[in-house]
């Protein structure tokens, strides 16, 4: 396993062509259902669903042709320090949210979006209404399905916007990415919150996620552990907030050609695959780690406090 955290705070993003993905988004419409006393609040759509896409998170490489990872984000800053922190989205799914990780990142994050049922796990994280008012997300995204009404009723009535999307061929977490999509505001990562535990075919899809928008900063994260994508290309993880263990698992097809070097067993010029070579239980034994690769490949590790 290979630790770090994408650079929550050392990663620069520009904005791609419109191409670069195809979603097909689908934001709140004058037409969505909407509970009694209840309004649609939609970011910018094209008439017939479609759309709007104003920015994706392309991921780039430093001067020197590297892809920086490290967890800035759960770092506190030192006193007289100053530090450019990038805009990124905390998006919370639905799973057990971690209260201390969610102070240390809310105050941090540029927007904050509940994928559908994660808006009744962020209620009930808290003991008292004064305590939830100072965790009001941006947006509440999804078909809404798993959303308890009186939580729902809490948060819109305190500014957060309904996105309904009730495509049955996306997960929520990607109707997130698509809303992230048209948002006018500046995002370098999307951090993700509630990804790991519960059932397995939920935390798969949340992989799946990872390669389904590769070029973008993408990780998920819990108070135990990490996991991002190491698109083609050579990449330096550092064990900023890192524990020893981490790994390489080639998840979404084989990779080719992996090569590393600050590991305590080395990939040498091998191919991985799922089927084959997978690199579990290894250890940073210098940082950065370097890894380079012609695939896209999925790098795990442990998080430390």
């Amino acid at each position: 396993m290979l630790p770090c955290l994408l650079s929550l705070l050392c990663t620069t993003a520009t904005i791609m062509s419109a191409s670069a993905f195809s979603p097909p988004v689908h934001l709140t419409g004058a037409s969505a259902p909407f509970p009694s006393g209840l309004s649609a609040q939609p970011t910018a759509a094209s008439s017939n669903g479609g759309g709007a896409i104003k920015q994706h998170l392309d991921y780039t490489p430093d001067t020197d042709g590297c892809f920086q990872h490290r967890l800035s984000a759960l770092q506190a800053p030192r006193e007289g320090e100053h530090t450019v922190e990038p805009n990124f989205a905390l998006v919370m799914v639905n799973y057990k949210l971690d209260k201390p990780l969610l102070h240390r990142l809310w105050p941090k994050a540029t927007t904050r979006i509940c994928a559908d049922g994660a808006i009744n796990r962020l209620y009930k994280l808290f003991d008292t209404d004064e305590e939830r008012e100072k965790f009001i997300p941006d947006y509440l995204r999804g078909d809404l399905d798993s959303v308890e009404e009186d939580m729902r009723t809490f948060y819109t009535s305190r500014g957060t916007k309904l996105t309904i999307d009730t495509d049955q061929d996306t997960t929520d977490l990607q109707k997130c990415m698509y809303l992230i999509q048209t948002l006018d505001v500046k995002i370098d990562q999307v951090v993700v919150l509630g990804a790991f535990g519960g059932r397995i075919d939920h935390e798969f899809s949340h992989y799946a996620i990872l390669y389904k928008f590769p070029q973008a900063n993408i990780v998920l994260l819990s108070h135990k552990r990490v996991a991002f994508l190491l698109k083609q290309g050579t990449h330096q993880i550092y064990d900023t907030h890192m524990g020893s263990m981490c790994g390489l698992v080639p998840i979404g097809s084989a990779v080719r050609n992996v090569e590393t070097s600050g590991l305590e067993w080395e990939v040498k010029g091998k191919e991985m695959s799922f089927s084959g070579l997978v690199s579990t239980s290894n250890q940073f034994v210098s940082s950065p780690v370097s890894v380079r690769t012609t695939d896209p490949i999925l790098w795990v590790a442990e998080v430390k406090h």
